[in-house]
């Protein structure tokens, strides 16, 4: 069984199943956790965009949208926040969460 990932990963250091015995409760505030997390460095990503390159569309982005939503800047397309976590990061799987404990 291994046991480590790669360095590139964003479970480098973890083991496979690392949190399948948690509480579902837990891995459900776990995973709302992490996926705002990832929501708020994409929205610091789409900041720094707008400091390059104005826009009023990309301004919206960051600052009214509820951060348990995901909008496209490109596309425009509407997601939960934690399905565009999962979409993001399919390793999340590899250390025992799946997208039934959201």
């Amino acid at each position: 069984m291994k046991t480590c990932f790669p360095k590139n990963s964003i479970c480098h250091g973890l083991q496979y199943d690392e949190f399948v015995d948690l509480p579902k409760s837990t891995k459900r505030k776990l995973l709302k956790l992490m996926s705002r997390l990832s929501e708020k460095s994409y929205r610091r990503g789409v900041v720094q965009a707008v400091l390059l390159k104005p826009s009023k569309d990309q301004a919206y982005h960051i600052q009214d949208i509820d951060i348990n939503k995901s909008k496209g800047i490109c596309d425009y397309t509407d997601c939960k926040t934690i399905d565009r976590f999962f979409q993001q990061n399919e390793s999340i799987r590899d250390i025992g969460f799946c997208e039934r404990d959201a």
